[in-house]
């Protein structure tokens, strides 16, 4: 039998899916909070593929209701009792739906997170604001022991696709990120303004020096408005 190499899905598969997803369930609040969220952040230069998908609702009820959608679908479900999430699968189509009831370990999402989210015109899926998208990425890169660094690329990838990040709300953020993790907002702010120089390779030149730019003037702010909160 002839070997057939694994192509991935798409971004436009990608992009069908998950607004299916959102279509047929749109009595179920959900957001996109993972990889094909940085998307809506990238340049038109593509730097990876996406085969994941990882969705947050509202709440446990919420998730359970979803999966339930799916058992008798041409996907199979899983619940990963560790680490608390659901999954939705397919192996032959390498489709992967991560399900994340209300919270990732000990992340909660809260209103603020829910007010946030933004909803593309001509699409039916929503996914979380660039604020909330660098704090869920700074609470797995502390909180990880292996793969960490990827979350560092996508931190990057959004403060230098956003031309304005609402730094005061990005406090916030990182206040409630210290709370949770137990940490000083200054440990965060040092893996922010620390410069792997393994990750700037992955970007150009001009990327890298606008990058710096970028998060030096963010952590400047940051700085001040952490002082006051």
């Amino acid at each position: 039998m002839e070997n057939r190499k694994y192509n991935p899905p798409s971004m436009r598969k990608m992009l069908d899916i998950v607004n299916y997803l959102f279509e047929n369930n749109s009595d179920i609040l959900m957001s996109l909070i993972g990889s094909l969220s940085i998307q809506g952040f990238l340049s038109k230069r593509q730097t990876r593929w996406v085969s994941d998908i990882d969705i947050v609702v509202k709440d446990k009820n919420y998730a359970e209701k979803l999966i339930r959608r799916y058992e008798d679908s041409e996907y199979q479900t899983y619940y990963n009792q560790n680490l608390d999430k659901y999954a939705i699968y397919n192996r032959e189509r390498g489709i992967h739906i991560d399900v994340y009831p209300g919270k990732i370990g000990k992340y909660n999402f809260d209103g603020n997170f829910w007010n946030r989210i933004i909803c593309p015109e001509g699409y039916s899926f929503c996914y979380a604001s660039p604020e909330d998208l660098i704090s869920i990425k700074l609470y797995a890169y502390i909180d990880s022991s292996r793969g960490k660094y990827k979350h560092l690329v996508d931190i990057y990838t959004i403060i230098l696709g956003k031309a304005n990040i609402d730094v005061l709300y990005l406090a916030e953020r990182i206040k409630y990120l210290g709370k949770v993790l137990g940490v000083e907002a200054k440990y965060i702010l040092e893996i922010l303004g620390e410069e792997k120089e393994n990750i700037y390779s992955l970007f150009r030149l001009r990327e890298i020096r606008m990058l710096k730019e970028k998060i030096s003037h963010i952590l400047d702010r940051l700085k001040k408005m952490l002082d006051n909160l």
